[in-house]
């Protein structure tokens, strides 16, 4: 029925805007899987076109749902994917920055100055470790609304708690 092969305004047939929509979306959904579109830029992509394809439709409701849905169920993978490779990367961090305290107060001077200075890189180092923690949950609340920011924020912080710990090791050999 779809294919009558007449053209003639019949409704069943798909509105071009969205016949091209679909077409693009494959192309779009190829690049994905040959790793030449990120996910990320992907859906960035799906959220403006499929909104723009069904713009003024009516009967489509179901399309829209359908993309809406891949949209906040990917963006949420992404989410929980980012979340813990962050999470494991803190949690090893912490650990090394214990270890490194230890044997710091095995190697301290008289006046304890090399423990003080660890001491206090930690505290300032488990504080921003909080934060992260804290943004990463009002993130998983937020509905994924600018996920892609807050994940850039995040993977900021990260790197200024990478350059405490740098520091930190600069401080302990001088």
């Amino acid at each position: 029925d779809n294919n009558s092969g007449n053209g003639g305004g019949s409704t069943s047939e798909e509105p071009t805007q969205v016949t091209k929509f679909k077409k693009e979306l494959a192309e779009k959904q190829h690049l994905v899987e040959m790793k030449e579109l990120s996910e990320e830029d992907y859906l960035n992509w799906l959220d403006g076109a499929y909104k723009k394809a069904y713009a003024g439709l009516k009967d489509y409701d179901d399309d829209l749902y359908k993309y809406e849905e891949e949209i906040f169920s990917k963006r949420r993978e992404l989410a929980e994917k980012t979340f813990n490779d962050i999470n494991e990367s803190i949690e090893k961090e912490v650990e090394s920055l214990e270890k490194l305290k230890e044997n710091a107060t095995l190697e301290a001077d008289a006046d304890g100055n090399i423990y003080s200075i660890i001491d206090q890189q930690i505290e300032l180092y488990k504080q921003e470790v909080d934060n992260i923690k804290k943004r990463i949950a009002e993130l998983e609340a937020s509905g994924l609304i600018g996920i892609e920011d807050e994940i850039k924020e995040l993977n900021t912080k990260r790197e200024d708690l990478l350059d405490k710990i740098y520091d930190l090791g600069k401080e302990r050999t001088t």
